[in-house]
Order: structure tokens, then sequence, then C-alpha cells
């Protein structure tokens, strides 16, 4: 019985090396998926933690960073973080920008979409001409907010500003990257205010508290309407679209709010991740944005969200970054691969570590397809292994023939002498008693009784011969 362990127990270990050897060559993904989704009280983190707990369905931590902008996109180049909130137009900006620079083009190329995630349209807001404007040339030589340097937001603002001949420079525009108030402060206070500007650029969702506010404000600042040139701006500027903010759709009472009906150039926050992100996290990020989209409804006020359609987001209608192929294929099944959706959930149940899922997921079908030359092998082998086991236990009887039958060769010569025989008696009695001793699986007894018979045999032949004990050649 040991052999025989001691033979199963070598081929499952021939079995786990081949097997880690596989594992160490495979690109194990890391149970924690780190995403850049900018200050916490945001519209991306606060998204983004509704994802926490279906993550954790699958044995996977979520962990969010304040990086945005320029930071949340090299952290994902870089590989620092596993996803990030990147606003609509950041990748135009970047290339709008590089002026042809091939490695801004070559790391753009490097990022992939998970979809678009919710409405977030582009707010300008200004203070009352003298004179009715028609675009946003009206706003050169003025002072003009455009939010944090390096954010996403300011670059997209400067790339449209840029393409109505306005930069920050003195005789052009001056540029306010401070972070632009609730209150309008500087918008309504006296233009030769030292933090005054002429006009401020928001790129916010419509529930956000500040929009919300300044819609409110009942000073005398103005929203951009866009109806004529929207057509132009989504033309040169494909991540935009529109959307109509009815007249009263903010508030219908005690005044309505709007007044009349504004267009609204709208952009898409993308999450967006490496090329080379693990695609079993790639598509449970995927996963997870779909089950868990942004909420319909406004917490604050109990009322749809404006602008929202059902069904409308998350999407993978993404302008400006190659799609995952991951998403691609969650959106087309319509859920989860059926491994990742009940394995995930039963090891993330008993512990098991995230890579084994990871693995079977991505490669239970190779596995499948290898299983079947192994199991091919396996069988026969394991048709085979009673048939060496009862070989491995006839070789230890036959061990014992072989020098019963050495004696008998001894009988069979002429000169044999009586202490010749008294010697051979000796070895036969301790021949007997060893094979006595033999510990031997029940199934295989009547051939240790066997041996014994034949032992017996030729202990019958050497009692037929006279024999006496050697004499001491010191005595």
């Amino acid at each position: 019985m040991r052999q025989l362990a001691l033979l199963l127990l070598g081929l499952l270990v021939a079995l786990g090396a081949a097997a880690a050897v596989a594992v160490s060559f495979l690109d194990l993904p890391n149970a924690t998926v780190r995403i850049a989704a900018g200050a916490p009280n945001g519209a991306y983190a606060k998204l983004a933690r509704t994802w926490k707990e279906e993550l954790e369905q699958f044995g996977v931590d979520l962990v969010l960073t304040s990086d945005e902008g320029s930071a949340a996109r090299t952290a994902v180049l870089e590989r620092q973080v596993e996803a990030a909130f990147l606003v609509g137009g950041y990748s135009t900006s970047k290339k709008y920008f590089s002026y042809g620079n091939a490695s801004v083009i070559a790391n753009e190329a490097a990022l992939r979409s998970l979809g678009r995630m919710f409405d977030e349209p582009l707010w300008v807001y200004y203070r009352r001409p003298s004179q009715p404007i028609e675009g946003l040339q009206a706003f050169k030589d003025k002072r003009i907010a455009v939010g944090t340097e390096g954010s996403g937001r300011a670059n997209i603002i400067s790339m449209i500003l840029h393409a109505n001949a306005i930069t920050a420079k003195p005789k052009t525009a001056i540029f306010s990257y401070e972070n632009f108030p609730s209150d309008a402060k500087p918008l309504i206070e006296p233009v030769d205010a030292p933090d005054a500007v002429d006009v401020a650029f928001l790129i916010l969702p419509s529930d956000n508290q500040t929009v919300k506010d300044l819609l409110d404000n009942p000073n005398d600042i103005l929203l951009m309407n866009f109806e004529d040139l929207a057509g132009a701006y989504i033309s040169k500027f494909p991540f935009f679209s529109k959307v109509v903010m009815d007249k009263g759709a903010h508030r219908l009472s005690p005044n309505i709010i709007p007044t009349a009906q504004i267009t609204l150039l709208n952009t898409a926050p993308a999450l967006v991740v490496n090329k080379d992100l693990h695609p079993v996290l790639a598509t449970l990020l995927t996963h997870a944005s779909a089950v868990k989209p942004k909420s319909a409804v406004d917490p604050a006020t109990g009322y749809p969200v404006m602008f929202f359609k059902a069904g409308k987001y998350p999407n993978l209608d993404d302008p400006e970054y190659e799609v995952h192929t991951s998403a691609t294929a969650y959106y087309k099944a319509g859920e989860l691969p059926v491994l990742l959706r009940h394995l995930g959930r039963f090891n993330a149940r008993w512990g098991i570590p995230f890579w084994v899922t990871a693995v079977i997921a991505q490669h239970g079908a190779k596995i499948v397809l290898l299983a079947i030359p192994i199991f091919t092998v396996l069988i026969p082998l394991s048709r085979a292994i009673p048939t060496v086991y009862a070989w491995i236990i006839r070789r230890r009887l036959l061990s014992w023939y072989d020098r019963l039958k050495s004696l008998e060769n001894t009988l069979d010569r002429g000169d044999i002498t009586p202490a010749q025989i008294f010697v051979a008696t000796q070895e036969l009695d301790h021949i007997d008693r060893a094979v006595s001793a033999l510990t031997i699986p029940r199934q295989f007894t009547n051939q240790v009784y066997e041996l014994r018979s034949h032992i017996n045999l030729v202990q019958q032949r050497l009692s037929l011969r006279p024999t006496h004990k050697p004499k001491n050649q010191w005595t």
C-alpha cells in the first residue's frame, strides 16, 4: 500500500510542479483595484464608491485615490492605479496641444476605455454685457476662470478658448486657475476687485451643488446658450454632444429657471485603464459600472437628474479612446462570463485567492482543452496502476524465490558436505521466518502461502540429507 501511495503522490507532485511552472508564466492580477477618482466628494468618487460592494463579491478590494487630470492619466500609464476617471475631451486636448508630439500620441494610444459614465455639461457663466454676444470670441481681453491648473477640465477649456483665438496672454486673456465658488463671488463683486473674473467655465454634472447654486443665483449673471454654435463645436470636437435645458427645467417655483430654453455643450467622463490591465479586472470593472450606474435621482431634491435618459449610460460610444476588448465582450454578452460569474463569487466566499479565479476565468477554455490530452494519458495510466502495484508486491516475493532457488541449486550438487547442508538449513529457516513476517495486502496473501509451501518443499529435501554443525576452527 505504501508503494501505491508513493506512486500516486509522485504523480500529484509532478502535476503540481507542472501547474506551478505554468502559473509562473501567467500575469496574475492584484486583488486590489485602485481608481483615480479626484476629490473625495466629487461625482467620480461618489460613483466609484458604489462599486465597492459589487467588486467585493469577487474577492476584489476597491481603493480610491484623489489623483485627477494629468496626475490620474500618468498614474494609469505607469500602472500606479488600475483605472481613472478622465473628463470627456481630455485626450483630445492632450493631442491638440501636443503639436504631433509622438510620445503624447503613443501615451494616448496606451489607454483603453471601459465606457462613458454620465452627462457632464459645459457651463459658461458671464457678467451681463452691454451688447449681446454671439460666441466665445466676445471674451477676448477678459479675465476667465478655467479651473485648477493641470486638471483635465482646465485643459479642455483652454483648448476651446484656443480654437477661438483666446490664450492666456496679457493682450488676449487672463486665466484664473482658482476653483470657482458656488456663490459666484468673482463674477458678482466689482470688476476692479483683485479676484474678479468676467467669465467662468465649469464642467460639472447637473446635480452638482455648485451648478444648482449658480442656477439659483439672483444676481445678474448669464449662462451661455450654444444653440447656434453647438453643431460647429460638435463637428470640431466630436467628444461633445448637446443637451437642452428646457424653460423651467431647474425650477418652476417661486421663479421659473431658466426663463428660456438653453442649449449646452455636453461631455461624458470616461473610465480608462492601461491596455495591459488584466482582462478579468477590466471585465469586473465594466460589470460594476454597468450594474451600478450613476443614480438617476438627485438625492438632494428627490427629482430625476437633469438630462437623464434611461439606458444612456454607461455606454461604449467613445470618440477618444479605443474600447477595451473585455468591455466590448461584456456589453455584447450582457453579463459576466459563466465561469467568472459563479466561480468568482464562490471563491470569494470561501477565501480562495482572487488570482485563482482570474486564471480559471481567463484560461478556463484552454485548461479544458489541455485537460483532454492529459486525461487521455492518465486514464490508461490509472488502469495500469493496479497492475503496477501487483508487480511491486510480486517483486518483493520474487527476491525470496531467488534465494530459495539458490539453496535448491546447492542441494543439486553431488559434492555437498553435511556442514554445507546445515548452513543451508539455517538459511532456509531464516527465509521462512522473514516471509512469515512480511506485511502484504490481504488480496496477495495466497502468494505468500504459495511461497511458504515452496519453502516447505525445499525443507523436506534438506531433511533427507545428513547434517552436522561445522567445527569451530578456533577451538
